[in-house]
């Protein structure tokens, strides 16, 4: 298996969300990142597969951690995910970040560590994937 994260947008529940290939938000603020755990090679985007990969759902009684890294490395964040809709879909997991998360922004690349009973270890990444605006000054007036 080759494990990645379908980022997805618009969440309002297990069949309503946009999957899109990175996500965006400011520095500052709260939000949560929405996403989907894929099996990459499953339906691969050589058989036309749109998207690509197949949602994985691991055992109920699975941990998923996601670390953040910045392109500069000087930066690194680490979160355990929750599945927002564990008894409805559970490939589906989220990630909540604070205002002090991001005090300057910057472009973030996403690894992941689902760790089922066995245990059974799968790590997976995404290049580039958060983005993170700087929070604009307010206006003087």
């Amino acid at each position: 298996m080759l494990l990645r994260a379908r980022f997805l947008n618009d969440v309002q529940g297990v069949n309503s969300f946009t999957p899109v290939e990175s996500i965006e938000a400011t520095a500052g603020s709260n939000f949560n990142v929405y996403f989907q755990l894929v099996d990459a090679t499953q339906l691969p985007p050589s058989g036309g597969w749109v998207p690509p990969g197949l949602r994985y759902c691991p055992a109920a009684t699975s941990t998923l951690v996601v670390k953040l890294a910045a392109v500069d490395q000087a930066y690194a964040l680490q979160r355990f995910a929750t599945q927002p809709f564990a008894t409805l879909d559970a490939s589906i997991w989220m990630v909540s970040f604070f205002p002090t998360d991001f005090p300057n922004g910057g472009t973030f690349s996403w690894s992941m560590t689902l760790t089922e009973p066995g245990p059974i270890i799968t790590n997976g990444t995404s290049q580039f994937c958060l983005r993170v605006w700087p929070a604009l000054p307010p206006p003087s007036w």
